[in-house]
């Protein structure tokens, strides 16, 4: 995983949608994140393949919003 510094104004955050990935996947994903101290600036919406498939088809929509909300309340 790459990093710059960047000042506490130019913060980004990041919105993270796994959709249909192994439970032990996502495991791994989060394990990078927060070695790399990403996790205090992350979201990650996980709809599994173990999940049931309407959660899977809303799992984009509620990563889209959560990635609208900060770009409307946020400005980011």
């Amino acid at each position: 995983m790459n990093s710059r510094a960047t000042s506490e104004s130019e913060r980004l955050y990041c919105v993270y949608v796994a959709i249909g990935q192994k439970r032990s996947t996502v495991a791994q994903l989060v394990q990078i994140l927060s070695e790399a101290n990403a996790l205090e600036y992350s979201i990650l919406v996980a709809a599994t393949a173990s999940d049931p498939a309407p959660l899977q088809f809303l799992a984009p929509y509620s990563g889209c919003a959560m990635g609208e909300y900060f770009r409307d309340v946020l400005e980011n």
